[in-house]
C-alpha cells in the first residue's frame, strides 16, 4: 500500500525496446505509484519539455553519439535522466553522469532495478555537478581555435608554461591533436605511443600509466601529446577522453587541454565540466564569422558556460576587423587581445620554447598570455601582485 506521502511519480521511457516496455507495464498494472509513457528513440529533447517528467528513463543502445545524447536530453528535460544502455564499463558510466545523467544501468532491466530507480527519483534532491568528485583544487581549462592557423597552440603552451612557471602550478597540457599536434614540438619535446595506448585502451589508464605517459618541459609542466602516422586512424571514443582526464586530474593542480575543432565530437564530456573554454581567433572577418558559430556550437545545450574569447592581432597590412568591430559582432567583450610579434614567434619556434619564456616579463605579448594563465592557475589580482615573473 501506498503511503500518504508517496505521490504518483511521472515517468517515461525513450525507448524501442520492447523488454523495457514490458517491465514497465507490469510494475504499473501491479499498482505501483507510477504513471509511465513510452516514446520512441526517435523522441526529440525538445519535445520532453511539454511531458514534466520526474524521471526520464533514455535507452542509448546502439547510439552513434550516446553523450551527445545525454547531454541534450539532460539540457532539455526538467527531471531527472537515467540513461540506459548495452555498454557494461566503468568508464561508460563515468562518461554519462559527466554528460547529465544522474546514472546509468545496463540493459536489460528488471523490475527489481527499476523499482530502485523510482525510489531514489522521489527522494528530492539535487544532481551533485560531477566537479564535487574531483580532487579538489583541480581546474579544466579548454583552448579551441576557431579557424587553423590562429595560434591556438601557441596560446595553449604559453599559458600552460605560464601556469607551472610563474604561478607555480603543476600543470598537465594535453594535445588533442593526434596526428598534428605540436604542443610537445612547441616545447622541443618528442611525444611517445603513451596517449594514442591510453585513448585505444582506456582500462589501463591509472596514475602510475599517465606518470609514465606524460612528458616534463619542466619541473611542473607536463605535456602529452602523439605524432600518429595518418595511416593510423584513431577515433577515440568520449569514454576514453573521460577516463584519461579523471586520472590526469588526480595528479595535476590545472589540466589545459588543446582541442582541435576535428575532436570536438569527442570531447564533449571535458566541454560538459571545463572551469573555462577559450576560444582562439584571429582579426579577420572569417575568424568573427567562426567564433561566432564556434560560440553558439559549444554553449548549445549547456548549463552555466564560461566561454572567454582570444584575439589574435594579425599583421597590421592584413588586419581587416577591430576590437570594437569583433566585439559588436560577438555581441560581447574580447577577454585579451594578443599583439603580433613576428619576431618573438619565430624566436621561440627556433628555440622550441613558450613565447612568454623568450618574449620575457615586460614584453605586452606576455602580459596578455598573463591575464589567461592567471586565471587557469587560480590565482588573484592580489597574489598575481606579489608573484616574480621568473623563477631562476
Amino acid at each position: 500500500m501506498n503511503t500518504p506521502q508517496e505521490r504518483t511519480l511521472s515517468l517515461i521511457a525513450v525507448s524501442d525496446d520492447a523488454q523495457l516496455t514490458d517491465v514497465l507495464a507490469r510494475m504499473v498494472d501491479g499498482g505501483f505509484n507510477a504513471a509511465a509513457e513510452v516514446l520512441p528513440r526517435s523522441t526529440l529533447p525538445e519535445q520532453l519539455s511539454d511531458w514534466q517528467a520526474d524521471l526520464i528513463l533514455l535507452d542509448v543502445t546502439n547510439d552513434l553519439d550516446p553523450l551527445d545524447t545525454i547531454q541534450r536530453m539532460a539540457g532539455a528535460s526538467t527531471g531527472r535522466v537515467v540513461a540506459v544502455g548495452d555498454v557494461n564499463d566503468v568508464s561508460m558510466y563515468r562518461a554519462a553522469v559527466q554528460a547529465g545523467a544522474e546514472d546509468y544501468l545496463v540493459m536489460p532491466l528488471d523490475e527489481t532495478t527499476l523499482t530502485e530507480v523510482i525510489t531514489r527519483a522521489r527522494t528530492p534532491s539535487v544532481r551533485a555537478p560531477v566537479r564535487e568528485e574531483e580532487p579538489e583544487g583541480t581546474s579544466l581549462h579548454l583552448v579551441i581555435g576557431a579557424r587553423g592557423g590562429v595560434g591556438a597552440t601557441s596560446f595553449a603552451v604559453s599559458t600552460a608554461w605560464l601556469s607551472a612557471e610563474t604561478f607555480g602550478r603543476e600543470t598537465a597540457l594535453i594535445d588533442l591533436d593526434l596526428h598534428f599536434g605540436s604542443c610537445a614540438l612547441a616545447l622541443d619535446l618528442l611525444p611517445g605511443s603513451g596517449l594514442r595506448d591510453a585513448l585505444q585502451h582506456p582500462e589501463r589508464i591509472d596514475s602510475l600509466f599517465i606518470g609514465s605517459a606524460m612528458i616534463n618541459a619542466t619541473n611542473k609542466l607536463f605535456v602529452l601529446g602523439a605524432e600518429e602516422s595518418l595511416d593510423h586512424h584513431v577515433d577515440p571514443s568520449p569514454a576514453a577522453i573521460s577516463t584519461l582526464y579523471e586520472a590526469v586530474s588526480s595528479t595535476f593542480k590545472s589540466v589545459i587541454v588543446d582541442v582541435p575543432r576535428h575532436a570536438l565530437h569527442y570531447a564533449r564530456p571535458l566541454i560538459a565540466i571545463a572551469d573555462s573554454i577559450t576560444i582562439v581567433t584571429d582579426s579577420s572577418i572569417a575568424g568573427l564569422r567562426d567564433t561566432v558559430r564556434l560560440q553558439e556550437s559549444i554553449a548549445d545545450g549547456m548549463s552555466v558556460r564560461n566561454i572567454q574569447i582570444a584575439v589574435v592581432e594579425r599583421p597590421k597590412p592584413q588586419q581587416q576587423v577591430t576590437r570594437k568591430e569583433m566585439e559588436q559582432g560577438l555581441g560581447g567583450p574580447v577577454h585579451v587581445w594578443i599583439p603580433h610579434d613576428a619576431k618573438t614567434a619565430v624566436a621561440a619556434a627556433t628555440q622550441g620554447k613558450s613565447l612568454p619564456e623568450v618574449a620575457g616579463p615586460r614584453n605586452p605579448i606576455t602580459k596578455a598570455y598573463n591575464t589567461i594563465a592567471r586565471d587557469y592557475a587560480g590565482v588573484s589580482d592580489e597574489q598575481a601582485k606579489g608573484k616574480k615573473l621568473w623563477r631562476w
